[in-house]
């Protein structure tokens, strides 16, 4: 802190100089600038210059100013210019400006110094009024309460109100050599500075917070810290709290109980600040007051503290204290005393008559009698009676006092306790009532004992039998009398002696109890199962075993018949030719069977406690818990997975698995059955049928190759009708032309027969030229009856021959449609001739093909191919659309997929149905003419 006041002072001075080496050279430059007459104006600007700089800068700054004033104005301004020479009629105002140089300087600095003084004075009287100020404050949040916390939290919020900080904290610190923990009092901050230490709460010191703790302890007063100035170590605690700066200081309670100190410390997180002296001596007087008020107020807590422990005590004990002085004639009482007398706390002259008054009637006498002996210097008085309250309750008091005499023995002072022993002597009462009663259980308990089903047993240490029951004597056969003189060990079969006993008798010690399986010796000899239960007890300081023993004959005839239960099914399970395995909630193996071993390799006890996910390598762990969950949703899960044996090869395995519950507790059976045969027929199967494929796949490519000779026929049947009409028409024009005369209107007539049939061929050639591209369909307005008649008589021949029953039910009403008559003839044929050739082979009924044509709503028109041949099945009636697909030895599959394209082509559909009872139902629909132009 000296050191930056110092380099204050060294600022300020260099600042005030630097004003003498500006004015002063300003002003004779000023000077020489302006234009002046010759020997005039010389002195009033370094003047001016010199009388400013000594009003600004003091005394020495002045005499600066006024050395470079008076040297430069004689050199440069008083002639002769440029030289020190002084002429005659000059010297007398240059000395005159010297003096007044030297006498402004004078008289500013010491005007200076004055006004320096005044306002030292004044910030010294501010200081002080501050100070008092700020004293009075905090003597005024200290006062109007007696409870620290509520002083400390008042005081620190004037605290950071007085000295601007973000954050005033009051804590103990603890330890005597070193700093051990920190506790914090009370605190104050400004918003957001919050620091995340409750009061009261006690926190352990590291290193570096217990050396700053002692080298606080050591300065023995204000101590500052400021970050960036410290060493690291109290820089590491700084940074820890946030803090910038810190102003700190200990204070040692004038009366110390403990090894403790109290710390006053004032924070500033947002910048760096060094406190000045005015403000660390406000800061020490307002840290002793509070240390001073801080231990008063502890103190005044402990009294009163102590107090209420002494009241809360005599309430408890119902014991309070009474004191009556002779002298004066005045009595006291406790609060507790007066409580017990069930009156208002009093000190009253005339107090005997009044505690007569409230004693029993009966017992006054006794009381009175008691008193008059003590204070006639007899036995100390002590007495029990009864008091009635004003409410009239009575309660029952034991008191007890002291008289103090003086030289002459006239009692002077009797002091003595009176104790509340009603709830003593109703306690006792219910004590007798509860011996009676505990006689009345203890009969009620030795019957329940003797009633018991099972053998009660109570041992010493020794193993000496000292108390059964008649179930007891019952199951081994003998007296109480008998078996209280015998040892445990008498009645035992010999295996279950010496060192079973001794583990017993450990595990008793141990766990303080003991349950196992035992064999009893019956007097007769006989061996009898028993289940016995051993506790350790206490019966006045001995420690004893109380055993309980159950027959366990008839379970352990059950147990054997379950066992032999469970060994038939065990044969069973491990003769099946499937792997068992049975998990547990986790998925865990708890059971397996002889063939899950030989499967995967493992023993039975490797297996055990083993997760499917270990063995299973065809599904992971989300798979498994997702078919888990099915499982334990009531699911029956069958499925196919690999599993991996203990040499590292994998088999696959089809898994059928399901849960049950037994006993609450959930499990899942799984059966695994070794598929490699199966894959291995399934993949000779599969190669099969590949080969299959393939033979068909060249069937079709062969089917294919005769298709193209059957287009190739189709082509030259249809174009050779209107070749053979032109070369008909070509003969006929020719004869018309060699007739004499020549009919040329014949010929003419012949040559236009030969452009049609041309036409005519043409536009066949072009029309399957279009199908095979898939170019759309020329349209025209179209009869579908029309078209069905010119069908059916194309395919006549293939009708009759095959010997079948066309019937035709025609709708005369339909509405045209519109499109391609040659492709929708090319349908209708196809279809036709595979009904006839469906029904060839159909020898036991009528062949019958029925076509219909009917409105199917108001915009579509229905065609019906139906025959009763061998029919379709479900499947087929799809399939037999798709390219390739035939149902016949030597089809091509190829007409029903281009009819489809036809169809579908002209805004229709084209399916199949299987008919009833025999045959199919080929059907295609087809929009009607404003249908299809819309």
């Amino acid at each position: 802190m000296n050191d930056d006041h110092k380099k204050q002072q060294r600022r300020d001075l260099l600042k005030r100089y630097g004003v003498a080496l500006v004015l002063a050279p300003l002003a004779l430059f000023v000077r020489g600038e302006l234009p002046f007459e010759e020997g005039t104006s010389i002195y009033q600007l370094p003047l001016a210059a010199v009388v400013l700089t000594a009003w600004y800068g003091g005394r020495g700054p002045g005499l600066l100013a006024s050395l470079i004033c008076i040297v430069g104005a004689s050199y440069l301004f008083v002639p002769p210019v440029n030289s020190f020479s002084t002429s005659p009629q000059h010297v007398l105002p240059l000395s005159v400006f010297v003096a007044l140089c030297l006498l402004l300087t004078e008289f500013s600095a010491g005007r200076r110094s004055v006004e320096h003084r005044l306002r030292l004075r004044e910030e010294e009287r501010r200081q002080h009024v501050r100070f008092f100020e700020s004293i009075d404050r905090i003597h005024r949040a200290m006062q109007g309460t007696d409870d620290v916390e509520h002083m400390l939290d008042r005081a620190l919020g004037e605290v950071l109100d007085i000295f601007q900080c973000d954050r005033a904290v009051f804590g103990r610190h603890a330890g005597e050599t070193e700093t051990k923990s920190f506790t914090l009092l009370a605190k104050r901050e400004r918003p957001g500075f919050t620091l995340n230490i409750s009061p009261g709460v006690e926190v352990a010191a590291d290193e570096d917070l217990s050396a700053m703790s002692a080298e606080l302890k050591a300065a023995g007063g204000p101590v500052q810290w400021v970050l960036g100035s410290v060493p690291p170590g109290t820089a590491r605690v700084l940074e820890r709290f946030g803090v910038q700066s810190v102003l700190s200081m200990p204070i040692e309670p004038r009366s110390r109980r403990g090894d403790h100190f109290f710390v006053f410390t004032l924070r500033q997180c947002t910048y760096r600040r060094v406190w000045n002296p005015e403000e660390v001596r406000l800061f020490r007087e307002i840290g002793l007051r509070l240390g001073d008020a801080t231990v008063t107020l502890s103190t005044l807590r402990g009294l009163r503290e102590s107090e209420r422990r002494l009241e809360a005590a005599q309430e408890i004990a119902h014991v309070g204290w009474w004191e009556r002085n002779y002298e004066t004639g005045r009595v006291a009482l406790s609060d507790e005393a007066c409580r017990i007398f069930g009156v208002p706390p009093v000190e009253l002259p005339q107090w005997h008559g009044h505690w007569l008054s409230l004693i029993h009637p009966d017992d006054r006498p006794k009381a009175a009698q008691a008193n008059e002996i003590a204070l006639g210097g007899g036995p100390r008085y002590d007495v029990e009676y009864r008091v009635v309250r004003p409410d009239g309750t009575e309660r029952m008091v034991h008191s007890q006092g002291d008289v103090v005499f003086d030289p002459s023995g006239r009692p002077i002072l009797q002091f003595g306790v009176m104790q509340d022993i009603t709830d003593l002597r109703e306690t006792e009462r219910e004590l007798r009532a509860s011996e009676v009663a505990l006689r009345e259980s203890e009969q009620r308990y030795r019957t329940l004992f003797d009633k018991a089903n099972d053998a009660i047993f109570l041992e010493n240490k020794s193993d000496e039998i000292i108390e059964v029951n008649e179930r007891a004597c019952t199951l081994l056969g003998y007296s109480r009398d008998e078996l209280v003189e015998m040892k445990v060990s008498d009645v035992q079969a010999p295996e279950v002696r010496g060192d079973a006993g001794r583990v017993i008798r450990e595990e008793i010690a141990k766990h303080g109890s003991a349950t196992f399986e035992s064999i009893d010796i019956h007097r007769s000899g006989r061996r009898i199962p028993v289940e016995v239960t051993n506790t350790q007890i206490s019966d006045r300081g001995e420690r004893l075993i109380l055993s309980v023993v159950r027959d366990v004959t008839e379970r352990k005839r059950a147990q054997d018949s379950l066992r032999e239960s469970e060994a038939r099914f065990r044969t069973f399970v491990d003769r099946a030719t499937d792997a068992f395995y049975l998990l547990n909630e986790e998925l865990r193996v708890i059971d397996v069977n002889r063939q899950a071993c030989e499967s995967l390799g493992w023993t039975r006890e490797e297996l055990i406690g083993m997760h499917p996910r270990e063995f299973d390598v065809g599904m992971d762990a989300a798979s498994i818990l997702e078919l888990a969950k099915r499982a334990e949703a009531g699911e029956i899960i069958t499925f196919e997975t690999f599993h991996k044996r203990k040499d590292g090869t994998v088999l696959p395995v089809e898994i059928r698995t399901g849960t049950f519950r037994h006993e609450g507790k959930l499990f899942y059976l799984a059966l695994a059955r070794d598929v490699t045969e199966r894959k291995i027929a399934e993949e000779t199967l599969r190669a099969k049928e590949n080969a299959l494929e393939t033979a068909r796949a060249e069937l079709a490519r062969v089917s294919r190759l005769t298709t193209l000779g059957e287009l190739t026929t189709s082509i030259v049947h249809e174009v050779s009708q209107p070749l053979g009409a032109m070369v008909a028409s070509a003969a006929a024009a020719s004869r018309w032309l060699a007739a004499t005369p020549p009919d040329v209107g014949e010929a003419c007539s012949a040559l236009d027969n030969i452009a049609a049939d041309g036409k005519r061929a043409r536009d066949v050639i072009a029309r399957i030229r279009a199908q095979t591209k898939r170019q759309a369909p020329r349209m025209e307005l179209l009869d579908v009856n029309h078209k069905i008649r010119e069908a059916i008589a194309l395919t006549d021949r293939e009708v009759r021959n095959r010997d079948i029953l066309l019937r035709m039910q025609l709708d005369a009403n339909l509405p045209p449609v519109s499109g391609d008559g040659v492709q929708l003839q090319q349908v209708l044929i196809n279809l036709v001739v595979n009904a006839a050739e469906a029904m060839s082979d159909v020898h036991d009924r009528p062949r019958e093909l029925k076509i219909v044509s009917r409105p199917d709503g108001a915009d579509t028109v229905l065609v019906e191919v139906r025959d009763s041949g061998v029919g379709l099945n479900a499947d087929d009636a799809e399939r037999v659309f798709e390219a390739f697909y035939t149902t016949k030895a030597e089809g091509m599959g190829m007409g029903l997929s281009i009819s489809r394209s036809i169809i579908e082509a002209h805004g229709g559909r084209l399916w199949a149905t299987p008919a009833e009872p025999h045959g199919a139902i080929f059907s295609f629909s087809l929009p009607a003419a404003e249908q299809a132009a819309s």
